[in-house]
């Protein structure tokens, strides 16, 4: 599928940047995001697969690696040389859980708003163009998705890569104190498992695009 994509974008981007290098050391940045991105879930095991203090450590040790190595090729495609590429345009779709986090992130943007009840309650999660909606009153298309374009993606990694390392620490916290309930600890594990979901969704987002 990516291969088509490649081939039907072709006359597009070959107006912009040298297509043979370029957008070929692009994707080939993004497969080894995606190689890191693959070894993320099993990582988790040492949280509570016969979990010892080593294990847990041992495991923060490599999902750090990991993010670190992401968050290195993050930084590589957002250089200036590949701005044509980044600034090839997307439609938005990137979805947020409907939290207490988002909710009041809102609120601290626009203190007006009040949407803690209603469907997003409901359906338990907000789009990004949804969120831009309560931002910019004057934005037409609610409801509708707006286009963005892929340097905001390789932004909201960053940021799905903050979160991911804050959660990790967490559960890590948790594992050695033995502090947390096994319900809660399989919550926390989940809210990772998420995490990984969301971040491989952003880069595959990416990769059909070119």
């Amino acid at each position: 599928m990516v291969s088509g994509l490649v081939i039907f974008y072709f006359s597009e981007l070959s107006v912009k940047f040298n297509y043979n290098s370029d957008l070929l050391n692009y994707k080939i940045t993004l497969d080894e995001i995606r190689m890191e991105e693959a070894k993320l879930k099993g990582q988790t095991q040492s949280f509570y697969l016969n979990a010892t203090d080593e294990t847990i450590k041992a495991g923060v040790k490599k999902i750090t690696n990991s993010t670190a190595l992401i968050k290195k090729n993050i930084r590589a495609l957002i250089s200036e040389r590949n701005n044509a590429i980044n600034e090839l345009k997307v439609y938005s779709q990137y979805r947020y859980t409907f939290s207490n986090k988002i909710t009041d992130k809102l609120k601290d943007l626009n203190p007006s708003i009040d949407i803690i009840k209603g469907k997003f309650t409901e359906i338990g999660f907000i789009y990004d163009f949804e969120i831009d909606k309560f931002l910019n009153e004057d934005t037409e298309s609610f409801g509708q998705n707006y286009v963005s374009d892929i340097n905001a993606d390789l932004l909201l990694i960053n940021q799905e890569l903050e979160d991911l390392n804050k959660n990790v620490k967490i559960i890590a916290e948790n594992s050695i104190n033995k502090i947390s309930t096994l319900s809660n600890a399989k919550k926390n594990i989940s809210n990772l498992l998420k995490s990984f979901d969301d971040l491989k969704d952003l880069r595959k987002r990416i990769i059909f695009k070119i």
